[in-house]
């Protein structure tokens, strides 16, 4: 799982990120939230606080 990992192209998922960004009207992300970007996944949360208050890598 490693090598394929390093050895992927991310952008093998042909995900376009100015499409993405422009259709945004408000942003709507809060602490914990995980989002799917192709093949690629974002968990969100502030660094300011212990464990980035994102709860997830607490349960």
């Amino acid at each position: 799982m490693t090598d394929e990992y390093l050895n992927s192209n991310p952008d093998d998922d042909n995900f376009d990120i100015d499409k993405a960004l422009d259709e945004i009207d408000e942003p709507i992300t809060q602490p914990d939230d995980l989002w799917l970007l192709g093949q690629h996944r974002l968990l969100c949360g502030d660094l300011k606080i212990p464990f980035g208050g994102v709860k997830r890598w607490r349960d």
